[in-house]
């Protein structure tokens, strides 16, 4: 009895030991030798064995091994644990939450059973499909009739918590991203239903060091190659300062679903629990759809993928370190705004530039550089000439070539200098890159007919016709004429909020990083352009080199833009991301989706 204390079941408390949690389950069998514990806690319960008490089902529709089953998971906390927390669950459940956890730490057991008791009793009213699991506490599990149990770290071990719970309820185990963990609680006798991976971010509810989204990606391939051994599918749910800004990387990255608590419980107005689980559940949803576009985690030896061209994370990984691993030296014929970018972003990757441009030296580089980039930007008499001598070596000396048409279609001197880059077979580009306006007055260059949309959106440099927006059977066409209808490989990109990639025939790609600072910093589609050249000085396939150099860039930059200021410090931390970016994160968080 010195052990009962004022808490209710507090011996049982699922961080006791097993010496204690046996008597316990002999005073509930044998209630009558214990009445002042049934009275004190207000409760009556059946003679039963451990796994066995208050059985209840799962709740009907609610699938235990299907990743949907997580896409929106609430966690509670006790500094929210006031009268009104009951409702913001009911509220936030009618605006998608597809599961509950009750997690208070310092709540007494009793009043810890009353309020499970209380919520589950609404929620098979409102919400029947949701089921509500408790944090770490098997005995208040058991007693209130919860349909499962979480635990983590310093709690219940969980091959113990399945023994009590019993092999009907849910048990969810947070394994911290750790595989081994993760291995042992899905394969051994706890037989996990889901894991989490946390500490995604900090969190205003633990202390941890943050991981980032990027470690849920070898997380969930981890638990994607136990599935066949397990015989069922293993959800995981990432959880760590989940909010509606910054929940679409986690899920994109591997997770199934969110788990959230100030994002659905902190004070925000009216009805706002509602609207936030809508907004949560909407770009998890969204992360989840173009993940699966993306054909993440598709194994490689998937016979829907033999003889396809489909890029990824992983196919990214291998082109930056073979870029990284070559350092190409990319001769630059380019403008006098985009030299010191273009340069720093070369070397930043893992390039190196020289930036030669009079037609007296252009030629004797062709025998020493990966590949040539030519952009027209402030082109003048004096330089064209050495454009043409450069593409001229470049093509004999079989180097790729990439053309960067700035402001092609808006003054006829530059136009005439594209036209002939595009038209004669000798110094014809391998890589065209240009925003949505430029490629169409290529096309036009070429005799390619295309709707009158080139001069309503050009202006300077800049476009402002939408890259998802352009005819891409035009582009498709001008890949082809410039292949020379299949003769040659050579693919043509169009830049802005997403990256096409085509070379006419059987690829076809979209990136799908969109930053919309990259448009305040000067020569950012230059350095691009540059960069291409980079990739595609160690990749003899023009559009799988071009799309990796896109995403490898694009990514770089939005995660610069995740912490600059404005277009300066954005210029500054794109550098710093092209020059430290990992593995983990390429394969994680790249966009590339086959068309």
């Amino acid at each position: 009895s010195s052990h009962l204390a004022d808490e209710g079941f507090e011996p049982v408390h699922a961080r006791m030991s097993r010496a204690l949690l046996r008597p316990w389950w002999t005073a509930i069998r044998a209630r009558s030798r214990c009445p002042s514990l049934v009275r004190h806690v207000g409760l009556s319960f059946p003679s039963v064995e451990p796994g066995r008490a208050h059985e209840e089902p799962l709740p009907p529709g609610f699938a235990r091994h299907d990743p949907a089953s997580y896409r929106l998971y609430l966690v509670t906390d006790d500094r929210y644990a006031d009268d009104n927390l009951e409702k913001q669950i009911l509220d936030a459940c009618a605006g998608g939450v597809s599961i509950v956890q009750l997690r208070f730490k310092h709540m007494a057991t009793a009043e810890y059973v009353r309020r499970t008791q209380s919520l589950l009793a609404k929620m098979k009213i409102s919400h029947p499909k949701v089921p509500v699991v408790v944090d770490d506490r098997a005995d208040v599990c058991l007693a209130s009739g919860a349909h499962g149990l979480h635990v983590g770290s310093g709690d219940l071990d969980p091959a113990m918590a399945r023994r009590l719970i019993g092999a009907e309820r849910l048990l969810g185990v947070s394994t911290y991203g750790q595989s081994e963990l993760m291995r042992e609680v899905v394969l051994g006798p706890a037989m996990a239903d889901y894991v989490a991976g946390g500490g995604v971010y900090s969190s205003s509810t633990k202390t941890y060091t943050t991981k980032g989204p990027s470690h849920l990606h070898t997380f969930k391939a981890a638990t994607m190659a136990l599935e066949p051994q397990a015989g069922r599918r293993i959800p995981v749910v990432a959880i760590g300062g989940l909010e509606v800004d910054n929940v679409w990387p986690a899920c994109y990255a591997g997770a199934d679903g969110a788990a959230c608590v100030a994002a659905l419980l902190a004070p925000r107005g009216a009805n706002s629990a509602t609207e936030q689980a809508r907004a949560l559940l909407e770009r998890i949803t969204d992360a989840t759809s173009a993940k699966q576009r993306a054909q993440k985690f598709l194994p490689v030896d998937d016979a829907a993928l033999v003889g396809a061209h489909v890029l990824s994370g992983e196919t990214l990984v291998v082109a930056v370190r073979s870029m990284r691993s070559a350092a190409p030296l990319v001769h630059c014929i380019t403008n006098y705004v985009s030299m010191d970018v273009m340069a720093n972003v070369l070397l930043a990757a893992g390039a190196s530039p020289a930036m030669v441009h009079d037609a007296g030296e252009v030629s004797e580089l062709a025998s020493v550089c990966g590949a040539l980039s030519i952009n027209v930007g402030t082109i003048s008499s004096g330089w064209a000439p050495g454009m043409h001598a450069a593409a001229t070596a470049a093509s004999k000396a079989g180097k790729p070539i990439v053309l960067d048409p700035v402001a092609a279609g808006a003054l006829t001197f530059r136009t005439d200098v594209v036209r002939e880059l595009l038209t004669d077979v000798g110094k014809m580009p391998t890589i065209l890159r240009g925003n949505p306006s430029e490629v169409l007055a290529c096309c036009r260059a070429v005799g390619i007919e295309v709707s009158d949309v080139s001069s309503k959106h050009q202006s300077g440099v800049d476009s402002s016709l939408d890259s998802l927006a352009i005819d891409r059977a035009a582009v498709d066409a001008l890949a082809r004429h410039l292949s020379g209808e299949g003769a040659r490989a050579v693919a043509v990109v169009v830049t802005g909020r997403t990256d096409y990639i085509t070379d006419g025939h059987e690829q076809r790609f979209l990136v799908c990083h969109d930053v919309p600072g990259l448009q305040q910093i000067t020569a950012a589609g230059c350095s691009l352009s540059s960069l291409i050249g980079a990739f595609a000085a160690t990749d003899a396939n023009p559009a799988r080199a071009a799309a990796h150099a896109c995403c490898f860039y694009s990514l770089a930059a939005q995660l610069a833009q995740l912490g600059a200021v404005g277009p300066g410090s954005l210029r500054t931390a794109l550098l710093d991301q092209l020059a430290t970016i990992d593995d983990e994160v390429l394969a994680a968080l790249a966009r590339i989706e086959t068309v």
